[in-house]
């Protein structure tokens, strides 16, 4: 067994947390390899090491290290930073298309690699950047909505889930009557504001991506677009029914004050989902749809995507290439990744080698159950220019902060697009 240690650093404010670990590249290699992984999966920091611990065991002569920048850093930021030092890692992640085009000369086109087929229809066209190559592997699928304790619903007689923004608005009426707080908003996190709340307008466009077409060659507006403009609704049901400063309320206090049952909702994913129940193992828990006017049928759905791919460095050494890529399909195929991904991560995976029946909790079921029914819509950030998701989260945190009304949010949302596309 190679030697495990967890060193924690600080990088530019950043979290940074060494894994170590070991494996092999294929039978009978007899000289040590060692590859450098990249994430932000902070909520996999414990069941990860033990992942590299099993990997270890089987392949014994190769050395894994994990560096992961999560919770409330840039990783994207990070990730630059290493390219423009020469320390790029072997294996990295990516959210989508603009980190494709971000990363491009060190992405290695996974076509015709045997973990390929594993993949599920929806995450290998996520994966498939440029149209025809698959750029990266699609580990998971996530979605996220409004997280609501099922309990307080059903105490305070909430028989059924609000499906447009009235029964939403009715719903915090009754919950504020009983004086039970609605929301913990979490916008003191620029990712919950600026990444996942900006994607719900952009996604519910007729055609998002034909949108940020649109924003990009200039023949489309955010200022003056209906659906941006309702957007304010929920906005502002938000803010009127939250904690008194929700700049001060980030993600991992939000998810304290609901699982401790101070307040009935939460804008998040089932990647909370072990966050929670370590809290409270036995809440029961579910998700209320983002809706901003009152067509059902287009606000009863939730954003369901791709939001880790694996990519390999195509300029790393060719050995450490070759452990990449058998790490990557051990992780789709060994019995003890498959349990770990369903029972430790808690995710609904995106590849077909995991029954979906043992998918756990009851977050990520009620995402198979929305996607089963195909009321879902996508997740475009990942399609947003470079620089913008940052931008919009301060934009939108100032909004928040009363620093100007809703019109010129919009309006200062289009100039940072201008600016960055």
């Amino acid at each position: 067994m190679a030697k495990k240690s967890v060193l924690v650093l600080f990088f530019f404010g950043f979290l940074l947390l060494p894994l170590f670990a070991g494996g092999q590249q294929g039978e009978g290699s007899a000289e040590p390899v060692s590859v450098e992984f990249f994430h932000d999966k902070v909520l996999w920091l414990d069941p990860w090491e033990e992942l590299t611990a099993e990997y270890e065991r089987q392949h014994p002569n190769v050395s894994v290290s994990s560096e992961l920048v999560g919770g409330g850093a840039d990783w994207r930021t990070a990730l630059k930073t290493k390219a423009a030092a020469g320390e790029m890692p072997d294996l990295f992640k990516l959210e989508g298309k603009a980190d494709y085009e971000l990363f491009n000369e060190y992405v290695l086109n996974l076509t015709g690699q045997p973990f390929v087929d594993y993949f599920v229809p929806v995450a290998r066209e996520s994966a498939t950047f440029d149209g025809k190559n698959v750029g990266a592997a699609p580990l998971l699928l996530e979605g996220y909505g409004y997280i609501y304790n099922k309990r307080i619903f059903k105490d305070l007689g909430i028989s059924d889930i609000p499906r447009n923004f009235s029964q939403l608005k009715n719903v915090c009426a009754t919950l504020q009557q009983a004086g039970i707080t609605p929301f913990a908003s979490g916008f003191a996190t620029w990712w919950v504001i600026g990444l996942h709340f900006t994607n719900v307008p952009m996604a519910q466009q007729p055609d998002p991506l034909g949108f940020i077409e649109g924003l990009n060659n200039g023949t489309a507006k955010i200022p003056g677009n209906k659906i941006f403009e309702e957007w304010q609704n929920i906005f502002d049901l938000v803010l009127d029914n939250c904690e008194e400063n929700p700049l001060t309320v980030d993600h991992n206090t939000q998810v304290t004050m609901f699982a401790n049952g101070d307040v009935a909702m939460i804008q998040q994913g089932n990647w909370k989902q072990p966050r929670i129940y370590d809290v409270d193992p036995d809440l029961p828990m579910g998700f209320v749809p983002i809706s901003f006017n009152d067509n059902t049928k287009a606000m009863d759905r939730l954003p369901v995507g791709v939001p880790m791919f694996l990519a390999v460095n195509k300029q790393s050494s060719q050995a450490q290439i070759d452990v990449c890529l058998d790490f990557l399909d051990w992780f789709m195929t060994d019995d003890f990744a498959k349990m770990t991904m369903t029972d430790k991560f808690g995710s609904i995976p995106g590849y077909n080698t995991i029954d979906p029946a043992t998918v756990k909790g009851d977050l990520s079921q009620d995402i198979l159950r929305f996607a089963v029914a195909g009321k879902t819509i996508p997740w475009v950030f990942g399609y947003y220019t470079q620089g913008v998701v940052k931008e919009w989260g301060d934009l939108t945190q100032a909004y928040v902060g009363g620093q100007f009304d809703f019109d010129t949010l919009l309006r200062r949302m289009q100039e940072s697009w201008d600016k960055n596309k």
